[in-house]
């Protein structure tokens, strides 16, 4: 805001340590990739708050330029390039997404049209890129932009105590471990270095407010070791957030950590802990009634039975978990499913049966963007042609 002269005024915010630091990170990121595609997310709840942040970015560098998205668009993408027509940002700040990703609807054509439209920004743009959401929208961004999502380098958190914190922060991560793929290995070392940090300041025991984010952090600092290939880093951190939850009785986090423990031991080959994990996080699902990660662990032993050869137990693994995600229209999990059932078949030498199904799958694939899941069924199909009897 700006007196009536013309100049500046920073309102006295309620600007704790903590959102302090986290401003002096984002300050950092966009020094360091300064005249470079990069893309960031800053998570806060109050409009007003990022409003005072972003001013005081913009007192750093004049060049910053702020797009604010109208309620109702779809191509993303399209709007902030029209928009940055002719200017020579720094870096550009970008708001108002939540006003296309209402918290009520199921289908979110504006993260889907973002998804497919990756490529294009990084061609576009050469300077780093800053989506200020709140906290109900990550999960979202996650789960139906996940190609996007996989070129966020870096995620800062401005949540206003006054806000509280969202219990979406605890899911962000909840599904599995696939959102950190899309980092180069330098840049998943950086949001490594941040995490721990971020743990570090929160302290042992941390602050009640910050415990869900702490939460959130090991899950993902055990997501991002898992896909470096260090499963003894990833286990050392989801089982410190199993003993955290465990601690704060938080038995949805508890789940998602003993899940994820179970990926771990599925890849070293002990299927029998691998089973156990799975299974005790599905007990917890279906106690607190939380129908998705019933369907995650369903496909998760599918995965553990695939692996020792029952296939009879691995399809009626993954039927579950179909069965659940048809229910809650979930498209990523009904791709999934109709894949690992695809290959069931294929083992079996049911290759008709095998060929509906990768075709499902690639169908699904293709249609939320998700282009790498979809290569792989394409593969699979190729390598069953000429061999199907009509």
């Amino acid at each position: 805001m700006t007196d009536g002269a013309g100049r500046l005024v920073l309102r006295p915010f309620e600007e704790t340590e903590r959102q302090a630091a986290q401003l002096a990170q984002l300050r950092r990121a966009l020094a360091a990739s300064r005249g470079t595609s990069a893309f960031s997310l800053a998570v806060c709840n109050s409009p007003a708050l990022w409003d005072y942040l972003i001013e005081r970015l913009a007192l750093d560098d004049p060049t910053l330029r702020r797009i604010d998205l109208p309620a109702g668009t779809i191509d993303v993408f399209g709007w902030v390039r029209d928009a940055a027509a002719g200017s020579s940002s720094g870096a550009l700040m970008v708001s108002g997404l939540e006003a296309s990703v209402p918290s009520t609807k199921t289908a979110f054509p504006a993260l889907r049209s973002l998804n497919a439209s990756r490529e294009l920004w990084s061609q576009v743009f050469a300077a780093p890129i800053v989506f200020w959401i709140p906290e109900y929208v990550a999960p979202l961004f996650a789960r139906h932009a996940p190609d996007f999502w996989g070129w966020v380098s870096h995620h800062f958190e401005f949540v206003s105590e006054l806000a509280g914190a969202v219990p979406a922060m605890a899911e962000r991560f909840a599904g599995g471990v696939s959102l950190g793929t899309g980092l180069d290995v330098e840049r998943k070392h950086i949001r490594l270095a941040e995490l721990e940090q971020r743990l570090r300041e929160a302290g042992d025991p941390p602050p009640p407010e910050l415990v869900p984010h702490v939460h959130a952090w090991l899950n993902e600092l055990g997501a991002l070791h898992f896909v470096l290939g260090e499963l003894s880093e990833a286990e050392s951190a989801w089982q410190r957030l199993a003993g955290e939850a465990q601690r704060q009785a938080d038995d949805g986090q508890a789940a998602v950590a003993l899940g994820n423990l179970g990926l771990i031991y599925r890849v070293r080959g002990d299927l029998d802990q691998a089973e156990a994990m799975h299974r005790k996080a599905l007990e917890i699902n279906e106690r607190l009634g939380r129908l998705e990660g019933m369907a995650n662990q369903y496909g998760n032993l599918g995965l553990v039975y695939q692996t020792r050869g029952d296939l009879d137990q691995a399809e009626a693994m993954h039927r579950k978990a179909l069965e659940i995600n048809e229910r809650l229209d979930r498209l990523e999990g009904m791709a999934t499913q109709y894949h690992n059932l695809g290959l069931v078949y294929q083992a079996r030498g049911d290759l008709r049966q095998a060929e509906g199904m990768l075709r499902r799958a690639l169908e699904l694939f293709e249609r939320i963007g998700m282009r790498t899941q979809a290569e792989q069924a394409r593969a699979r199909l190729d390598s069953l042609a000429g061999r199907v009897q009509p």
